[in-house]
């Protein structure tokens, strides 16, 4: 099966990873009890689009996580 990479940006990884959680729980549990009149909205529970349940998590073969991904305010010692 060719494999396909997911980028994902999460808030809240510091309190227990609370960004992937929810993104995991989704993946598996989410349903959408009112559709928008685009078929691709979900209005409730709120969901601006509906692509990460089209992930299967037993195709996921690796995650990579990097933390704190940051700017060096220019003339600033590192």
């Amino acid at each position: 099966m060719p494999k396909k990479i997911v980028f994902a940006f999460f808030n809240g990884e510091s309190w227990g990873y609370l960004g992937c959680k929810k993104l995991l729980n989704d993946i598996q549990n989410f349903k959408c009890n009112q559709w928008a009149d685009d078929k691709i909205t979900c209005k409730d529970p709120e969901r601006s689009g509906i692509e990460f349940s089209r992930i299967a998590l037993d195709h996921i073969d690796a995650i990579v996580e990097v933390k704190q991904v940051g700017a060096i305010q220019p003339g600033s010692s590192s």
